[in-house]
């Protein structure tokens, strides 16, 4: 898989719902935009194709969808180990889900049949998380892992890997021809969101929770557009003038 999919931040949509809400549509959707993740296809962009050819999909379905994506492509390298890299990516989702306490035995058997579950038990129950190499253990490939130790020493090298394999923050850039953040910000919580202003950018606002930004009226106006604050400040500190 990729590594550039594990921490791209997934489409706005409502906050995840239960694992125990995960339906057939959901599971389904899952391991057909994984198998194209893992054909090559970055997982934001095979997220947002399906989405705009599956709009009768809600936010909770949305979620659902995203979260099972995003939380195998996050711990990849171990469940790569513990299923095996020529194993089925529905044998990887099935791992992931007992592994991160999503589903138990019985919902996910609902989901996918009891041979599926049962294997993936047993493989969970025979491995050692011990044999893990500290480049899997944190979803790094080893190369990447050494390079890092070489630059930075070990505790940052953790620090670094545990931040990119959280889940990246809901960042908003507010377009600054039109409105001002203190307008932009009064018009989500109007919308019932509660904005915060980044640390750092002048110019963005971060959500507490995903949300269906494509209801609200300042997001349909162009008041606000999601960019994470590190590509809104990369934009500050180049000074990029019109045209450029």
């Amino acid at each position: 898989m990729s590594r550039r999919t594990v921490n791209d931040c997934p489409p706005a949509t409502a906050q995840p719902a239960a694992g125990a809400r995960i339906r057939p549509a959901h599971w389904q959707a899952a391991v057909t935009l994984l198998d194209r993740v893992r054909d090559g296809q970055a997982a934001d962009a095979a997220l947002g194709h399906w989405f705009r050819e599956h709009r009768q999909m809600g936010g909770r379905d949305r979620g659902n969808v995203t979260t099972l994506i995003y939380g195998v492509l996050r711990d990849a390298m171990r469940l790569q180990r513990i299923a095996g890299a020529q194993a089925s990516t529905e044998d990887w989702l099935s791992v992931h889900a007992l592994s991160a306490g999503l589903l138990d035995r019985d919902a996910l058997r609902a989901l996918t049949g009891a041979a599926v579950v049962d294997a993936a038990a047993a493989r969970l129950a025979a491995f050692d998380d011990d044999a893990l190499t500290d480049a899997e253990r944190h979803n790094v490939p080893a190369e990447i892992w050494s390079r890092w130790q070489a630059q930075y020493g070990d505790a940052e090298t953790r620090a670094l890997a545990d931040a990119l394999n959280r889940e990246a923050p809901v960042d908003l850039r507010v377009n600054l021809l039109k409105t001002s953040r203190a307008r932009a910000a009064a018009a989500l919580r109007d919308a019932g969101l509660a904005p915060m202003e980044t640390p750092w950018s002048p110019w963005g606002l971060r959500l507490p929770r995903r949300a269906a930004l494509q209801n609200t009226a300042v997001y349909r106006d162009g008041w606000v557009e999601p960019q994470d604050e590190g590509s809104q400040l990369l934009a500050m500190l180049v000074d990029a003038r019109p045209g450029e």
